[in-house]
């Protein structure tokens, strides 16, 4: 399948995927040797995450630093 990425840097799911993964919130986008791969999150997944980062202390706003500093690094 093709998909277009927008000026915004969005792409649009396929509607035979969106219908598959329509209970899907949240996917985990990686890269893998020039592939962009996504994996999709179920809410145990978030759970988790969110669980560690409060383990870790990290609040939204270190979260939102932190992408922000990612962003500008590219």
């Amino acid at each position: 399948m093709i998909v277009k990425k927008t000026l915004q840097n969005q792409v649009t799911l396929p509607s035979t995927m969106a219908k598959k993964y329509s209970h899907i919130e949240y996917f985990h986008i990686r890269e893998d040797e020039g592939r962009i791969i996504l994996v999709p999150l179920n809410h145990k997944n978030i759970d988790d995450i969110r669980s560690k980062l409060a383990e870790l202390c990290l609040t939204e706003e270190d979260i939102n630093e932190a992408v922000d500093w990612a962003r500008k690094s590219q």
